[in-house]
C-alpha cells in the first residue's frame, strides 16, 4: 500500500480509538490528527516526495543543537511504523542521531543489558509484553539506577495518568503529539538526569 493512503488509513484508525475526540464534526478531527502526526507547522510536506522512504514526510530542517544543549540517551519503545517514523523525523531535527529502538518490553529488556540509557519514551500497548509489564520488570531489576519512563499513550485520561505514575513511570506523553510537547519532555528529563 502506498505510503500516503497508509498514513491516512492510520489517521483515521487513531480517529476511531481515540475516545477523547467528542466533536460532532469528524472531518475537522480527522485533519487535526494529520496535522499532528505530520506537525506540519514544523515540517515541510511535499506530497511529490511520498513514494520515497526518506522523505515520505517531507524535508526536515537542520538540527539547532538541541540535542547538544538537553544531552540525553534515548530508547523509543514503539511497535507503530508511522509512530516510529514521526517520532524518527523529529529526533533527525532535534540532533539525537543515536537513539535507540525497541518494538515490545521484551526487547527493552534486551537492550538494557547492553545500552546505558537514561530515558525511555515506553508505548503502553505492545505485543508479548506491553509498558506496564515491562515498567514492573524494569524496576524490579534496577531500582533507583534505572531509566526515567515516559508512557506513550493515546488514552489522556486523567485516572490512566495516575495509573502509570503510580505503577513507577515518571510521566507522560499523549499521542499524537506535536513536538513541542516532545521538546518539554525531553528537557525535564534532562536536567533531572543531571541532577542524579
Amino acid at each position: 500500500m502506498p505510503f500516503w493512503n497508509s498514513f491516512m488509513y492510520m489517521c483515521f484508525a487513531q480517529l476511531c480509538t481515540n475516545e477523547s475526540l467528542k466533536c460532532e464534526n469528524k472531518f475537522a478531527d480527522f485533519w487535526l490528527i494529520c496535522k499532528a502526526y505530520l506537525n506540519m507547522s514544523d515540517i515541510n510536506v511535499d506530497l511529490n516526495d511520498y513514494t520515497t522512504t526518506n522523505t515520505c514526510l517531507g524535508k526536515v530542517a537542520s538540527t539547532d543543537k538541541f540535542a547538544d544543549k538537553h544531552p540525553v540517551r534515548i530508547l523509543v519503545v514503539e511497535d507503530n511504523p508511522f509512530n516510529k517514523m514521526f517520532i524518527d523525523k523529529l529526533f533527525e531535527k532535534f540532533g539525537y542521531s543515536d537513539s535507540h529502538r525497541a518494538e515490545n518490553g521484551i526487547d527493552v529488556l534486551k537492550n538494557l543489558d547492553h545500552e546505558e540509557i537514561d530515558l525511555i519514551l515506553m508505548d503502553i500497548q505492545m505485543p508479548e509484553m506491553d509498558g506496564m509489564q515491562a515498567t514492573q520488570r524494569i524496576i524490579e531489576k534496577y531500582g533507583d539506577d534505572r531509566p526515567l519512563i515516559i508512557a506513550l499513550t493515546a488514552d489522556a485520561t486523567e485516572g490512566i495518568q495516575h495509573e502509570y505514575l503510580e505503577a513507577g513511570m515518571d510521566g507522560f506523553l499523549s499521542k499524537p503529539f506535536k513536538q513541542e510537547a516532545l521538546k518539554e519532555i525531553l528537557i525535564e528529563n534532562s536536567k533531572k538526569i543531571r541532577e542524579k
